[in-house]
């Protein structure tokens, strides 16, 4: 995962969200945004910026002409977008098992799916159980990415 600041040197520079670095990066004020393909699709069908690659393990599938960042040169490299759905840790099991149900119920459906695609998002619908795991995982690796690239808050 460090590999990619070995290949190409990088200044973090924060601002108010994305889409003040979108409009830097039209603007030719930054060179780089590293965003979701959601928050930036709009900008990159109309033409005015040019995806360059996917974070993903694999190429998007609504976009399979985009390589991955693996593919470009920085192997094993995969950072992806992800959103969740989350409720507070007393929740009432039912009332989190009818949340899930519900919620398979619309990440299954062909309306949502093809708003994602045309956003550039993709559904990867998980269990309550896999999720969990999945997030426990992620702060493990984020973790030891920001360790190995002597990453430290301001």
């Amino acid at each position: 995962m460090t590999a990619l600041f070995r290949v190409i040197a990088l200044f973090m520079l924060a601002l108010a969200g994305v889409a003040p670095a979108l409009t830097d990066l039209m603007g030719g004020h930054v060179q780089l945004v590293m965003t979701s393909l959601p928050s930036a699709m709009t900008q990159v069908q109309a033409g005015r910026l040019k995806a360059l690659a996917v974070g993903g393990a694999t190429r998007a599938s609504f976009m399979p002409e985009l390589p991955t960042i693996s593919e470009s040169g920085v192997p094993g490299y995969v950072a992806e977008f992800w959103w969740g759905l989350a409720a507070p840790a007393r929740t009432p099991s039912d009332t989190v098992n009818r949340l899930a149900v519900e919620l398979g119920k619309v990440l299954k459906s062909a309306e949502l799916r093809q708003r994602f695609a045309a956003e550039g998002a993709e559904v990867a619908e998980m269990t309550r159980e896999h999720f969990t795991k999945f997030v426990a995982g992620e702060i493990v690796r984020w973790r030891q990415v920001a360790r190995d690239a002597n990453i430290k808050p301001d």
